[in-house]
Order: C-alpha cells, then structure tokens, then sequence
C-alpha cells in the first residue's frame, strides 16, 4: 500500500464538509425530540431561504433561525471583514450580500429573519469588526453600533454599509438579526455534541449510532426529504432508544455550551466567575457563591431529577475539579442514582488500581488534609498552602497510585474508578472519629472527582480547596460541605 500525503483530496474535503453540515443537522434536530426545548420543526438545504437554506430551525415561541454553515479542512484562511466583502471564485455576489439578500426575501409581516452563520474558521485575532461579536449572543451590535466614525471600525462599517449601497443604519438593523458563530467546533468535537445530545433526549448515544444517524440525515437528503417533525424523528430514532430513564445535568461553569436547550437541568454560573475565558475562570467575584449559591443551585438541580424519577444522570458541561466533586456529591450513590461522566460510569466494574499513601505530620491543629495526587504530586504546594493560609492541620495525608503520579498514571476508566474506591477507604479510615474538619485537594482527571464526590458519605465536614493557577497563592477555598 502506497503512502499519502495525509491531506485529504477535494472530494474528501467536499465529504467532510457534508459531515459537518449532517452532523450540525443532526444536533440541532435531536431538540425535536423534547418539548422544552419549543423546537417544533427542522428543515435542511431547502429552496427558498436564499444562501441561509443549510439548517432552518422553526421554533415555538422564538423566530425561526436560518443558518449557512461553512466547513474548511485547514485553517489557511481565516474569517475576516474582508471574507464578507469578497466576490466569489466565479465572479458569484459576495457573502454579505448573500446575507443581505436573503435578509431582504426572508423578511415577513411579523419581521426580519434572524440568521446565523457557522463556521469552522477562525477569527483573525484583533479583526476590527468581528472582535465587536458579542459573547452571549454572537452578534456585532451593540459594539459594532458605538464606534466612531473615524475609527478603523467605524471606516470598515461605512466600507460595509457602502458595499451594500445601504446607509450605516440599515447595516446596523440587518446585523442585529445576524449572528456570526466563528471557531466552530472540529468534526470530532461535533461529533462528542451529537452523542451527548443523544443521551440527554433519551437515545442510547455510542459513537456507531452517530454515525448511523448522519447516514440517515445524508439518505433523507438523497431522497428528496426536506423536513423533520417530532413524530417523524421518534419513528427513525426507534432503534436509538435507551432502556432506563436518562436525565443530563448540564454544568455552565467556566464556559458556555451549545447543549444548555436540550438538558434536562442547565446550571449557568459562567458569569459568576472572574475572567473572561475558560482558562482564567477558576475564582468567583463573590467567594461566598460556593455554598450560598453554586451548592444550592446544585442540590436543587440534583432534587428536581430525583423527584421526576430519572434512574441515570449524565453529567456535561465545563468546569473544574470541586464544581465536578460537588456534583457528584448532590447526585450521592446513597440514592441508588446512576451517575456518568464522559467515559467514567458509576456501574463501570473498577479495574485493579492499589494506592500509595504518604503522611506528613503539620502539628498546626486538629484537621485532616486529603491530597488526591494523580496527575501530579501536589504535597509541596499544598503544605505549603497551609501553613501560609493558618489552616489548622494535623497532618497532610497523600493518596497516589501505586505506580506514582503522572499524566499516564490511570490508563482508563475502569482503573480511574478502582482508585476512586481504594482511595475512599483510606480516607474513611484516616477521619474515623474526627472531630474538625476534612479539608481536600485534587489533583486528577475531573471524572474522579466526579465519582470521588459522588461516594462521598459518612466523612465530616469537608473543605474543597481549588487551584489558584497564580504563583505565590496556591490554592483558595471553594466549597465547604456540611456532613449529612
């Protein structure tokens, strides 16, 4: 067999761009699937939206949303103002004046269509209209709206409004009902959102079912069907379907996701955080939102899901390693609830994973310290924490794998769960009979975390300490969690 370039030919990009646009298809058509989410119809690559036909979205109480979706396998070519003002290869209207074309056919009695665009491609960093998109919504206004006319966004939004043969006022009103949503995710990353999709309306989610599902999106396409509606998609995801009750608590912590309609129970608290990206968002604005707010909320949340019966809980979401203990512990084994997160299952049989515990004595007072060292030692930096921060602590206990800490050191699930268990009996045996308090840190994947919280009964009084990120500070503590 002959060696390729790995790149892949044009017809393979041209396959990979119909993936993309099935996969987006899909994704938004599994929210037919629940009623709350007011989804009431889905069409595809219809006739008579204009260049926005890939995905209308038809909603309840909502106005419909038009999409073009726009897939590249490589990122040569950022998204830029000038993309938008470019004629196509064939001498084809630029895409703004698609847009504004469609804008203008689409526009009803009731109003102006709100369209979408999706993309893969990255934004050019500092571009001097697209750093206006908004973070919530996507959309260039207000920002774009309150430049100056001197300014190098203000010159590009006449330079816009005049490639149009519009005033800057009618641009702005067109972009209002415009959302640009660059940087889309990979075609893996889509397809991890399909299957998480899949699981929080109820349908089994595997990856081969993914793929099943967008060869049924591409053979409804080929035969010339155009729609779906609820009853339509239940008939085609019979085989899909799961045989217990499945319910998906979605955690918003330190970004947003694209799956918040479709959960059974969304927690937002991106803006509770400070900083103004995933990577920052480790401390909140109010240090006293960890029990007064994010744990209520939690418990709430984990209450609602028991009291509808739900058997299973997938948790999703982005957040850090005490947001993903605390939730497992809203969501206790105690309650016979199932509790999933990516690949870790609280019903995974554990695989054989022996633990290695180190004591260092403090002598500071009659607190027990925890330290979870698994992706790396975390015994320096926390000891040191602690004498800093007057904890009074009697003695630092650190659980690691036998093997040692180390990014390799849980080679899967079923093994991350086996030290989730082994290390749950050492602590038990070190607090028996405590009296103050259990203060934890954690260094691991977030899905031991998960099930660590998850196990988490008959142990005092505990204190979760989160990672600063900033040198000389450490740690800082989140939440504080009461025994039961």
């Amino acid at each position: 067999m002959s060696g390729g370039s790995g790149l892949p030919s044009p017809s393979g990009a041209r396959l990979s761009g119909d993936d993309y646009q099935h996969l987006l298809t899909w994704f938004h058509a599994l929210q037919l699937l629940r009623k709350e989410s007011g989804v009431t119809r889905v069409e595809f690559e219809v006739g008579y939206a204009g260049n926005v036909d890939d995905l209308v979205v038809h909603r309840r109480d909502k106005p419909t949303l038009y999409h073009q979706i726009k897939y590249v396998v490589a990122q040569a070519q950022p998204l830029t103002h000038e993309w938008f003002t470019t004629p196509s290869r064939t001498g084809g209207p630029s895409p703004l004046k698609r847009f504004h074309g469609s804008y203008q056919a689409l526009a009803t009695e009731s109003g102006p269509p709100e369209m979408v665009l999706i993309t893969n491609r990255l934004v050019t960093h500092a571009d001097p209209i697209l750093r206006h998109l908004g973070g919530r919504d996507a959309k260039l206004v207000p920002r774009l709206a309150l430049e100056a006319s001197g300014s190098a966004s203000g010159e590009i939004r006449k330079d816009w409004a005049d490639h149009l043969g519009i005033s800057e006022q009618e641009l702005l009103g067109m972009l209002e009902h415009f959302a640009i949503k660059p940087g889309g995710a990979s075609l893996e990353e889509l397809r991890d959102m399909c299957r998480e999709r899949m699981s929080a309306v109820g349908l089994r989610g595997l990856p081969d079912d993914v793929i099943v599902a967008v060869g049924m999106v591409r053979e409804l396409i080929s035969t010339g069907c155009r729609c779906l509606d609820p009853d339509t998609l239940r008939e085609a995801t019979r085989s899909f379907a799961r045989t217990e009750r499945e319910a998906t608590l979605l955690i918003q912590a330190i970004d947003h996701s694209d799956s918040a309609e479709s959960a059974t129970e969304a927690l937002d608290w991106v803006e509770l955080f400070v900083g103004d990206s995933p990577a920052l968002r480790r401390r909140l604005h109010d240090p006293r939102g960890w029990s007064d707010r994010l744990k209520p909320e939690l418990d709430t949340a984990a209450g609602a899901l028991r009291a509808a019966g739900y058997e299973s809980v997938r948790l999703e979401g982005a957040f850090r390693l005490s947001v993903g203990f605390a939730a497992g512990d809203a969501l206790p084994r105690t309650t016979a609830v199932r509790l999933s997160y990516r690949d870790y299952d609280s019903h995974l049989t554990p695989g054989a994973c022996p633990v290695e515990v180190a004591s260092t004595e403090l002598g500071l007072g009659d607190d027990i310290v925890i330290g979870i060292s698994v992706s790396t030692d975390l015994t320096a930096d926390a000891t040191e924490y602690l004498q800093n921060a007057g904890i009074p602590a009697a003695r630092f206990v650190n659980i690691t794998p036998a093997v040692g800490p180390g990014q390799t050191s849980i080679p899967d699930a079923a093994a991350g769960l086996g030290f989730v268990y082994a290390a749950f009996e050492e602590i038990r045996r070190q607090v028996n009979g405590l009296d103050g308090t259990a203060h934890l840190f954690m260094a691991c994947p977030n899905g031991i975390a998960v099930m660590l919280g998850h196990l988490w009964n008959r142990v005092p009084d505990t204190q979760l300490h989160d990672d600063a990120n900033d040198p000389g500070k450490g740690y800082f503590p989140s939440f504080h969690l009461m025994r039961r």
